[in-house]
């Protein structure tokens, strides 16, 4: 979604992130507790229903776009080979594993 804790997806970053890494040639899923179904391009994108360890050891890169409520950020980071925070939700974290939208890569 667009917006923290809400359904409607319009105008949400994520479409545009989702649609530029599946031109790179990535293949791409998503989890959002406010999002059932997600259609880019007359095409439906995989949902991950539960967010767990096993799910996140599977994937590349995790890329935060909502800042959801209800999301166990700390299992993201436990789990994920890779993290883009777009959202700052890892601001006092520091991990060479996180990118963080806004600062350099070193």
């Amino acid at each position: 979604s667009y917006k923290k804790d809400i359904d409607d997806t319009r105008e949400s970053p994520a479409l545009d992130i989702i649609q530029l890494l599946q031109d790179g040639g990535s293949d791409v899923s998503y989890f959002d507790p406010f999002v059932d179904d997600l259609n880019l391009n007359s095409k439906s994108i995989d949902k991950i229903d539960k967010l767990n360890e096993e799910c996140l050891k599977k994937f590349d890169l995790s890329v935060i776009v909502t800042d959801h409520s209800n999301v166990n950020y700390k299992l993201i980071k436990s789990h994920s080979k890779q993290i883009v925070d777009t959202r700052n939700v890892y601001k006092k974290e520091g991990s060479k594993k996180i990118i963080k939208l806004g600062n350099s890569i070193k």
